[in-house]
């Protein structure tokens, strides 16, 4: 398959705009359950990251909408033509982006400190987080792929919008605070990726013709290498439950060293998939539509 820079650039600000909504969501998430377990201090670190996270996707939606124009138009003039921005936005993106950044922007509730303003923030979380299945492939396969899509993209923020947070807390916290955290995140997390899992593979089933399109078809073979890094991933998530946060809880700071440094290795895999899962959603078309 050969990338025009248009494909590469669309693939490049889809993947921002994943990382930074389930960011912002995911942050939201964090501090719903963890919030009674850490210092003030702390939770401020994690709402101004909610919120650099909530105007990075605002803007990278507004980026996505001019990338997609210019690649339909005449390169970068078409970036800047208001008719063709309109063209992709009555073409379903108006949808999606819309409840995204209404999303996004009630998200900044999260900075007042009434339980009212921290509940809209939640809300606004899960509405963020599942505007992308209201375009692409899972809308054009039927309001069933709709939903299951949503559960998916909701354990995507849990799990992987919650890391960044963690880093921020567990690298000032105390190994008695950062164990009760870690402990309370794991035990959350499993529901989550199981969530996530189980949506993903009934998802995968509505799009696959049969089990052979996934070696057999281009999209197949994203979603292989995007299942096998997803099983690296999920592995290190089980060593962090299994291994350090048992250890956490005896004090070992050596235990607290590898639990970090896990999480940054999770990092690095989650902002892979979400580059393979661009391209897949960029490029090329489930067998199920075809």
């Amino acid at each position: 398959m050969q990338f025009s820079a248009w494909d590469v650039a669309a693939i490049g600000i889809k993947a921002i705009l994943y990382a930074a909504t389930f960011c912002a969501a995911g942050g939201v998430f964090f501090l719903l359950y963890s919030r009674s377990l850490i210092a003030l201090d702390d939770e401020r670190r994690v709402r101004w990251w909610v919120g650099l996270c909530a105007v990075v996707a605002i803007a990278a939606s507004a980026v996505r909408l001019s990338i997609i124009a210019g690649s339909m138009g005449d390169g970068f003039s078409g970036t800047l033509d208001g008719s063709m921005v309109r063209m992709v936005l009555e073409a379903g993106e108006a949808r999606a982006t819309g409840m995204r950044i209404t999303g996004l922007l009630l998200i900044g509730a999260i900075f007042l400190e009434t339980s009212c303003g921290f509940i809209a923030a939640s809300l606004s979380a899960f509405l963020a987080a599942t505007s992308f299945a209201w375009i692409g492939h899972a809308w054009a396969a039927g309001r069933w792929s709709v939903a299951l899509l949503s559960l998916h993209l909701i354990g995507v923020a849990f799990w992987l919008g919650a890391l960044v947070p963690l880093l921020l807390v567990g690298q000032r916290t105390d190994l008695s605070s950062l164990a009760r955290i870690a402990k309370r995140f794991g035990d959350i997390a499993v529901i989550g990726v199981g969530v996530l899992l189980l949506a993903g593979s009934f998802l995968l089933a509505t799009l696959l013709r049969q089990a052979s399109d996934l070696w057999n078809t281009e999209y197949g073979r994203f979603v292989g290498g995007k299942l096998l890094i997803v099983a690296v991933l999920t592995a290190a998530a089980a060593v962090n439950k299994l291994r350090f946060t048992p250890r956490l809880q005896t004090q070992d700071a050596a235990a607290a060293y590898g639990l970090l440094r896990s999480i940054r290795a999770e990092l690095l895999l989650g902002g892979l998939i979400l580059i393979v899962t661009a391209a897949l959603t960029s490029l090329v078309g489930p067998p199920a539509l075809d």
